[in-house]
């Protein structure tokens, strides 16, 4: 059984937008691929629906949400592309686990996974010339003292696998 985590948001986001209502509502249709109603919306962030009708008309009268209307069927509410909706899927992205488990979404994130695996990185090698560290004989060990810790078997240069 799958356990609801309560969502807690940014104070610095809550304080941008205005309220906690209102970023959680754009925070959850800037990550939907099909416009959703209020119903649905109040649902998904786990906020009345009084409460989200309220954001999404007055959101939707400003211009900042795009109302789809369904002929004989509910209102339904997007967060158009944009560098707003760009900026809550980075900050704000709320999704429920049909969107996440959705077959577009899995074949792309199987894609992304298949990129990052044929990616190779280089890592330059450190050509650091030792009269270019200053006090070099900071970074050494004192022979004495390497001898001592072979012998009580403490020196990581010489660990014994299954040994601490």
């Amino acid at each position: 059984m799958w356990s609801r985590m309560r969502m807690t948001l940014d104070p610095g986001i809550v304080a941008l937008f205005g309220s906690e209502t209102r970023a959680k509502v754009l925070g959850f249709l800037a990550d939907v691929r099909e416009p959703k109603t209020g119903y649905a919306v109040a649902g998904a962030i786990e906020v009345k629906p009084p409460k989200v009708y309220g954001e999404l008309k007055r959101l939707a009268k400003g211009g900042i949400l795009e109302l789809v209307a369904d002929p004989g069927g509910p209102a339904r509410y997007r967060l158009g592309a944009g560098p707003l909706r760009e900026f809550v899927v980075r900050r704000v992205r709320i999704t429920t686990f049909g969107e996440w488990f959705s077959r577009p979404r899995r074949q792309a994130r199987d894609r992304l996974l298949e990129e990052a695996r044929s990616l190779r990185v280089v890592l330059p090698r450190s050509e650091a010339d030792r009269a270019s560290v200053p006090n070099p004989s900071e970074f050494q060990r004192p022979r004495g003292k390497a001898l001592a810790l072979r012998r009580i078997g403490s020196d990581p240069r010489r660990r014994v696998r299954g040994r601490p």
